[in-house]
């Protein structure tokens, strides 16, 4: 029944129950975050670049970056700050990493990601 998403639980005392394998929950709930970015809804961080300012989940940016994570889990004085100025980014190449931190995609181009921008993205 695997591909249903249930399947009998697997062990030696008599049960009825199952287990519900979504494959597809991990997307969905990227999908829903990123729908909630777009909307403001839950945000709790705002990241800027030049002009342009970013809003964000703060869970969602340390999830998918060790920059990310240790800039909110550390004494830096951005673990503390709403507002996060993000210096040698541009607004365009700020815009790409969040948007492939919600979605898993991103258009690069050499004048628009810097090396510190690639240093973010790195796991």
């Amino acid at each position: 029944m695997a591909s249903s998403g249930l399947r009998q639980r697997q062990n030696s005392e008599p049960s009825s129950a199952v287990v519900i394998d979504s494959p597809d929950h991990a997307t969905v709930l990227l999908s829903q975050l990123s729908l909630m970015r777009t909307d403001r809804a839950s945000t709790d961080t705002v990241l800027v670049a030049g002009e342009t300012e970013v809003l964000c989940h703060r869970a969602v940016l340390a999830a998918s970056s060790p920059y990310f994570r240790a800039m909110f889990h550390s004494t830096l004085r951005e673990s503390r700050e709403q507002r996060i100025k993000l210096d040698g980014v541009t607004a365009l190449a700020l815009k790409r990493l969040v948007d492939y931190i919600y979605t898993g995609r991103i258009e690069v181009s050499v004048t628009a990601m810097t090396m510190h921008t690639f240093k973010m993205l790195s796991c």
